[in-house]
């Protein structure tokens, strides 16, 4: 990362920046970062009025998840900077931009084409160099192992209650009904009293090598 120099400020005032907020609605791990009107503040404060940076209005906010790609707004981001109408990128954390490789990758690749040129945000400055894109790759490769080992986790988790306590876990599936225990309160899964006799008997029609899928639901 670059540090504030009264060189790099003077540059920064030539260069048109867009700002992205983004607070993810979908991912426990974003309720702990500061909400969109917060990151406008810090961003504000700490670096647009403070070094008085050029900056396209209205702000792009997003509350998609960034685990996956396809961002409306993201996108924006990298398309205006593809058109040239912005060559800076103002975050309030990296790690806003990207949690996923393919998003990460697109991002950089931007700035190796010299279509981004800097990255302001308040955990720190990435200037268009091979060091600080190697820095801003980690801080997304950091993001989005956190969310892979998470991932992990809760599915280890969820094989051991499938395993020892013999719980599906999810939606139940056609036939069942979810059906919470309000003496233990854990989740059960109980058959249902109108599908799971149907659906006992179609499959027990297409075994029988008589009837398709298809006829065995005409009939039933």
């Amino acid at each position: 990362m670059s540090y504030l120099t009264q060189e790099l400020v003077k540059q920064l005032k030539e260069i048109k920046f867009i700002v992205y907020l983004r607070k993810s609605s979908e991912d426990n791990e974003d309720r702990q970062i500061r909400s969109i009107p917060g990151q406008r503040m810090d961003i504000d404060e700490q670096l647009v009025n403070k070094y008085g940076i050029k900056v396209i209005k209205p702000y792009l906010e997003e509350s998609q998840t960034a685990f996956k790609e396809g961002r409306p707004q993201f996108n924006e981001v990298l398309q205006m900077t593809e058109n040239n109408q912005a060559q800076g990128v103002i975050v309030w954390h990296p790690n806003r931009l990207a949690r996923n490789y393919g998003d990460g990758g697109r991002f950089v690749q931007a700035m190796s084409n010299s279509k981004i040129k800097v990255v302001l945000s308040c955990a720190g400055i990435f200037e268009n160099n091979p060091r600080d894109k190697e820095y801003l790759m980690t801080e997304f490769t950091r993001a989005t192992r956190d969310s892979d080992d998470k991932s992990e986790a809760v599915k280890r988790g969820n094989r051991v209650k499938f395993t020892e306590k013999k719980q599906w876990i999810g939606p139940a599936k056609p036939g069942w009904l979810n059906f919470p225990n309000p003496v233990t309160r854990e989740k059960e899964i109980l058959e249902d009293p109108d599908r799971f006799p149907l659906l006992r008997r179609g499959i027990q029609l297409v075994l029988s090598g008589t009837f398709t899928p298809m006829q065995a639901l005409y009939k039933l």
